[in-house]
């Protein structure tokens, strides 16, 4: 589901900050696959990629869900 996508990437996140010493954010965009929207892998990875870049835009340290 798109809420256990979110809290995995949230606990990728805490555990990337709880060992980074440097200041480092991590920012993520996630996609799940949906036959309705996806054609195959390159558009789910276009709309993780669309995720991403919205992440770094709203900030450090974001996870954002493709919509």
């Amino acid at each position: 589901t798109d809420e256990g996508v979110m809290r995995v990437a949230q606990k990728m996140q805490a555990e990337f900050a709880r060992h980074e010493s440097y200041g480092t954010t991590m920012s993520i965009g996630v996609a799940v696959f949906d036959r309705d929207r996806d054609a195959g892998s390159e558009t789910l990875i276009r709309r993780a990629d669309e995720a991403l870049y919205r992440a770094k835009r709203a900030g450090k340290n974001t996870v954002e869900m493709a919509t």
